[in-house]
């Protein structure tokens, strides 16, 4: 499925879109890396459903037991995610990048959504770090469930986790709680990440596309402009509420489509965008930009500061180039090979 590194290409350039880019130069005035952050999460319960609904197969045919189904998933997903991690936070922390050293135990645990929560608010070049926890305590979470629980019952739990996206988020509307607990907390994601997973589910029970296209296209193109109206005019009164409760949600319902199609393959213009090679390896190392982009402003502070240079490019400018760059090398010299590490656990 290239296309979907595609797709991971495209979640990465709207993030760094809206990271590096001031407010005012937003399109439509709309912060767009939220919707880089919620595809994230749909291909990611999407790709790790499959990942276990595979490895609860080998363990219904004889071939695993449970136990050595839910180590060979933790060890494959530490080799593609933790070296990369603990290396960024390693290098920020040597050349003091604050506040890194202050909250590393946080993030090392993976406990950074916790830590903001605990802050109350974001905290500079660390901010980002909140949805790799969110993936990290999701994927411990629904690999139990997944390779655990009774088969019959698997559609329960996704219906469960898309239902409890927005019904926490309500919660904490309803008890006033600070908004960034329903944004970084895992259960104000499970909406996301659930309705990857019932796209995992569908297609893993034979459903084709092609049969309800036109239901599901119009209902992704509902998802979109419903998203995008609510974040231009969603700002008062009811509609607020509302915003924050169901705003990503209808959102995921759009890219449950695009990541459907793009799972086949897109034809035509699209497809040979999605294929197009630039956007292929950006989806590549999409992790290591994601990674790094948010320590690149820093960085570059440090370096300029040490070597007593004044640049002419804004700072901003300069990110883009080294957060790509610094993320090629690390998948070229540590994520690929850690990557290949992997196939031991097949």
């Amino acid at each position: 499925m290239p296309q979907l590194d595609a797709l991971r290409a495209i979640a990465v350039l709207a993030v760094l879109y809206s990271h590096y880019l001031p407010e005012p130069r937003w399109f439509l005035g709309i912060y767009w890396g939220e919707a880089g952050v919620r595809l994230f999460f749909v291909l990611s319960g999407f790709l790790i459903t499959k990942l276990l609904a595979s490895a609860r197969s080998r363990v219904e045919e004889g071939t695993h037991t449970r136990a050595q189904a839910l180590g060979h998933f933790y060890a494959r997903r530490a080799l593609r995610l933790v070296p990369a991690y603990y290396a960024v936070l390693a290098v920020a922390a040597a050349i003091g990048i604050a506040p890194v050293r202050e909250t590393l135990l946080w993030h090392l645990g993976y406990l950074s959504n916790t830590y903001f929560v605990r802050h109350g608010g974001w905290d500079g070049p660390v901010s980002h770090l909140w949805s790799l926890a969110v993936e990290e305590q999701f994927y411990l979470g629904w690999s139990l469930i997944i390779v655990l629980a009774a088969s019959r019952r698997r559609i329960l739990w996704i219906v469960a986790a898309i239902l409890s996206g927005p019904l926490f988020r309500l919660v904490c509307l309803a008890l006033r709680w600070p908004q960034i607990v329903s944004w970084v907390m895992t259960p104000g994601s499970l909406d996301a990440l659930g309705l990857g997973a019932l796209l995992a589910w569908r297609t893993r029970q034979g459903t084709r596309f092609e049969s309800r296209g036109p239901f599901l296209g119009a209902a992704a193109a509902c998802g979109l402009l419903g998203w995008i109206a609510l974040q231009k005019w969603g700002t008062k009164g009811a509609w607020a509420g509302i915003n924050e409760v169901l705003g990503t949600t209808v959102l995921s319902v759009f890219f449950v489509w695009l990541i459907g199609r793009a799972a086949r393959g897109f034809g035509g213009f699209a497809g040979r965008l999605l294929e197009s090679r630039p956007l292929l390896y950006l989806g590549k190392i999409s992790y290591g930009v994601y990674l790094i982009h948010n320590f690149a402003v820093p960085l570059l502070d440090v370096l300029f500061a040490k070597l007593r240079i004044r640049s002419f490019v804004p700072v901003p400018a300069l990110a883009v180039p080294t957060t790509i760059g610094l993320a090629a090398l690390s998948w070229r010299f540590l994520e690929r090979p850690c990557n290949r590490l992997k196939a031991r656990f097949d």
